[in-house]
């Protein structure tokens, strides 16, 4: 458990800090929000993170090296489906695809 597995953590999936504190083994949100905000300034990365749109979730993730077939388990979806949302999040924000 480091700040850099709670700032990663939020970012890929956009949960609340608390969710971020039950999946990367902090006892509180507050520990888990600051061990993150420590990362962040530490590593010159955007701090606060707020709570981010499912396809930037999955444009991040994939980004990160998880699987197609990951990221669609996590959400319940199919591989074809998280693609596609991903891929329409790049084409809006000018992101190159596909995120390696």
């Amino acid at each position: 458990m480091t700040g850099q597995d709670a700032y990663e953590y939020r970012l890929s999936w956009g949960c609340s800090w608390r969710e971020v504190a039950k999946a990367v083994g902090y006892s509180d949100a507050r520990g888990a929000r600051r061990a993150a905000k420590k990362y962040a300034i530490k590593s010159s990365l955007p701090y606060p993170l707020s709570r981010i749109t499912k396809g930037a979730s999955i444009y991040h993730s994939r980004k990160v090296g998880m699987s197609w077939a990951s990221i669609a388990n996590q959400y319940g979806d199919t591989i074809s489906y998280v693609k596609h949302l991903g891929y329409k999040w790049a084409i809006r924000h000018g992101k190159p695809w596909e995120p390696v």
